[in-house]
């Protein structure tokens, strides 16, 4: 790591875990009304960091034992399949599976989104961390612009729903769809990085690039995009964000009535 290892690691650790830490506070404050308290989120930030990435890392090495991967490892390029197929099955599966030791933190369908990205980017802090001390800072670098968005907008997904089926009733096929968006999204993601890692063409290290640009564009627009219009949606609310009529009284907010409309929780938090 040149002639100051130590300041190397420090650059490092701070593009790992950073990013992720900043991407939360901004999902988080996306929502305007009933933001989620910290404790929760910074909890569901650290099940995706620990707890997350070791199932991962567990559930990987049983199936690389169970599985004939030899055979068809080099379709492509080698680790193929366990890049573009196995890893996204198994961390989509990880990271959004401690959503629900915070099941009643999510009472509206945005919280889903919040909570399932904060997973993801506990995840990809850890795993950007793990790639990037062996490989150096431009990898640290180019994880915290491309894979540590993924990871979110990814875990976002599932937990999207998650909280359809928690909040709005609907058929755990919806979460499964999800799930499956995200492991494809995932999957494709893998596939370019490698293709673009085992290519000494420009042309396909770029176009890959340009893909992967995309794909985090697109994953944080829709997160962002989706968590401020569902919080607009309050039925206590006017259309300039003012209380309504029935949710004042002559003393000022109720906020027992406001939480009969929209579902306050157990929590209590307004």
């Amino acid at each position: 790591m040149g002639d100051h290892p130590l300041l190397a690691i420090a650059l490092i650790v701070a593009l790992s875990i950073l990013p992720s830490v900043l991407y939360m506070v901004w999902f988080r404050n996306s929502e305007k009304y009933e933001r989620e308290r910290w404790r929760p989120l910074i909890g569901i930030f650290l099940w995706g960091a620990f707890g997350g990435v070791a199932l991962a890392l567990i559930l990987e090495v049983i199936l690389e034992e169970l599985l004939p991967l030899d055979a068809v490892d080099s379709l492509v390029y080698p680790g193929f399949f366990i890049a573009a197929v196995i890893a996204p099955i198994i961390e989509e599966f990880a990271k959004p599976l401690g959503l629900r030791f915070v099941r009643r933190e999510i009472n509206e369908v945005e919280d889903g989104l919040i909570y399932g990205a904060a997973a993801g980017l506990g995840f990809a802090a850890i795993e950007s961390l793990g790639y990037s001390l062996s490989s150096g800072i431009p990898v640290a670098i180019l994880r915290a612009v491309i894979s540590t968005p993924v990871h979110a907008g990814m875990a976002a997904l599932t937990g999207y729903g998650m909280a359809l089926v928690l909040v709005k009733k609907r058929s755990g096929w919806v979460l499964m769809g999800c799930y499956v968006c995200a492991v494809v999204i995932h999957g494709i993601s893998n596939f370019f990085i490698g293709w673009a890692g085992s290519s000494e063409k420009v042309g396909i290290i770029l176009a890959s690039i340009a893909i992967e640009l995309a794909a985090v564009i697109g994953l944080v627009v829709f997160v962002r995009k989706r968590i401020k219009r569902l919080d607009s949606k309050r039925p206590y609310l006017s259309p300039a964000g003012r209380l309504l009529p029935r949710a004042a009284g002559a003393g000022g907010t109720s906020r027992v009535l406001l939480c009969e409309q929209v579902g306050c929780g157990a929590s209590g938090r307004g």
